[in-house]
């Protein structure tokens, strides 16, 4: 004799009486440490357990505690854990692409009233360095680019901003590396060498990154390389045949693969994904994990196997 059970990842969803038909779904719309589990019956009398998990995050334990502090959960079902408890488990129910990155370029202030900013949008323009000499002469500023870095030599206190900004725009070196701008406002104000006697970096670049998502053996990544891909999802669902899945992407670029629950390997799904021009004009999938792997829907998983 024997209640119908699941296994889930980490985990073993067990029935504590025949009949009740629950199925678990796990969605990636909590955080870990504050999974949310709520409980819903249909007409045909199939219990419904949905928790939102942080997928990826989220570990086995946090999940079982959040499911056995729900009233109605733990009415309906013993949780164990069959694997390890601190694995982190996984959503295939809107699992969200994020991490994509706009280039940023690189900027600095100085004595308020003239600003530098990198010609390139991407993190190495953290590496520029500016910085004023003394000994120079009013009108007649030097300037001097070693690599990445910008010396200006100026008459201390009697230089004007102006006049630097006139001394970087007029230095094919300088100007190869930075654009200067002012608020115009106080740029005829005399400058002084000890609003930069040191090296000082640009800063704030950013390198452009592509939005992803790694789920189970199999990482998703957006082709643009901005924040095009972020909030986009990916969702595993039944109703297909190992190594006949099916790809479906949506006008919002979500990304929806029917699979065979537990059969469909990585390297399945992947070839279903390649094979699809809806989803190669978006997106790439690499496998991060084991290729033979069996992957799983987490998504209206059934109890079986009673007795």
């Amino acid at each position: 004799m024997a209640f119908a059970s699941a296994i889930i990842q980490d985990l073993t969803y067990t029935e504590k009486q025949y009949g009740l038909k629950v199925h678990i779904t796990y969605t990636n719309d909590g955080t870990a440490g504050s999974e949310v589990v709520s409980v819903s019956r249909e007409s045909t009398g199939k219990w419904n357990i949905t928790v939102k998990i942080e997928s990826g995050v989220s570990t086995a334990t946090q999940i079982k505690t959040a499911v056995d502090a729900n009233v109605d959960a733990a009415w309906l079902v013993d949780v164990t854990v069959n694997g390890t408890g601190s694995n982190v488990q996984f959503s295939c129910v809107n699992a969200i692409l994020s991490g994509g990155v706009v280039a940023t370029k690189g900027s600095k202030s100085f004595g308020s009233v003239l600003l530098a900013i990198s010609d390139d949008a991407d993190a190495d323009a953290n590496d520029i360095r500016f910085k004023l000499v003394a000994g120079g002469t009013a009108g007649s500023e030097a300037v001097t680019v070693s690599t990445n870095d910008i010396s200006v030599e100026i008459e201390d206190g009697v230089s004007t901003w102006t006049q630097i900004k006139d001394a970087l725009d007029n230095d094919v070196d300088a100007a190869a590396l930075i654009d200067i701008s002012s608020d115009g406002s106080a740029m005829d104000q005399p400058a002084h060498v000890a609003s930069a006697p040191d090296f000082i970096n640009l800063t704030g670049a950013f390198d452009a990154t592509a939005a992803s998502v790694e789920v189970q053996d199999l990482t998703i990544t957006s082709v643009s390389i901005d924040t095009t891909g972020n909030g986009k999802t990916l969702t595993y669902n039944t109703g297909a045949t190992a190594e006949s899945e099916v790809v479906t992407v949506d006008e919002d670029g979500n990304i929806e693969v029917q699979i065979e629950n537990g059969v469909s390997t990585a390297t399945n799904i992947k070839d279903a994904l390649d094979a699809e021009t809806d989803f190669t004009d978006l997106y790439t999938c690499t496998i991060s994990g084991t290729a033979g792997t069996a992957q799983v829907t987490v998504n209206d998983e059934a109890t079986s196997g009673a007795s």
